[in-house]
Order: C-alpha cells, then structure tokens, then sequence
C-alpha cells in the first residue's frame, strides 16, 4: 500500500524522501511494525517538506519567471509562522 501511495501522492518527487528512508517505511509496514496508514503519515512528513519549492514553482509560473524566488520563499515562511 506504500507503493501505491508514493504512485499517487508523490509523482512530482520525492522531496526529502530518501532511498533509505523509503525503504524502512516498506519494510516496517511489511513486517506489521506499522499499518499501511501509519506509513502514509510518515510518507507526507516527507512530502511536506517540499510543498514550499511548489508554492515558489507555481508563483514564478505565473509571473513568467520575473518574480524573486528567494523573497517568495522568505515570504511563505514568513506566513508559515
């Protein structure tokens, strides 16, 4: 059920989802360690952490690229705060 999860829910990336950390989340739900739930929690921590770089793809999107992505960036967590 991971697997399917990553297909669904991480197909623009991995963001900080490493090799190894993939793997212990399968290995985990695999041996009963975790539910299937528990893992995709797990999945979106890792996810989470590239929603930010989206947000500032999707504001240099619209303005063609003219807009400063560092001082997007700065502003988004600004506001995450």
């Amino acid at each position: 059920r991971v697997m399917t999860h990553i297909v669904h829910n991480l197909a623009d990336g991995p963001g900080q989802l490493t090799p190894d950390a993939l793997a212990g989340l399968v290995g985990m739900e695999d041996k009963g360690e975790l539910t299937a739930t528990q893992a995709q929690r797990g999945l979106a921590v890792f996810g989470a952490a590239r929603l930010p770089g989206f947000f500032v793809g999707q504001v240099m999107k619209a303005t063609q690229g003219r807009a400063d992505g560092k001082a997007v960036t700065q502003l988004l967590h600004s506001r995450k705060a």
